[in-house]
């Protein structure tokens, strides 16, 4: 019993954050690449200023740091998916 549950636990947590990472990276690409603006050029670089209460730049900041965290949101639930279905699939019962 106990290892079916242990079992449905990690399939479960699994494949929500494999859901999450496929959808997080989705929307990276579709924010990165598919806008009618080019946003790579400011990633990851000092060149932008957010300080200021610019509407334009504000919305440009607010888009930058929303790519940022979908870098992190991917990142995360990629080692948790593998943190997870990695031994759901190893396991064996003896």
């Amino acid at each position: 019993m106990k290892f079916v549950l242990v079992k449905l636990i990690l399939g479960f947590f699994g494949f929500i954050s494999l859901f999450f990472l496929i959808l997080s990276l989705a929307s990276l690409v579709n924010s990165v690449y598919l806008t009618e603006e080019n946003l790579s050029e400011y990633l990851f670089t000092n060149t932008l200023d957010c300080e200021q209460e610019i509407s334009v730049q504000s919305s440009l900041c607010l888009k930058i740091s929303s790519i940022y965290w979908m870098f992190f949101f991917s990142i995360f639930s990629l080692v948790m998916s593998f943190i997870t279905l990695f031994p759901f699939f190893l396991m064996k019962k003896k």
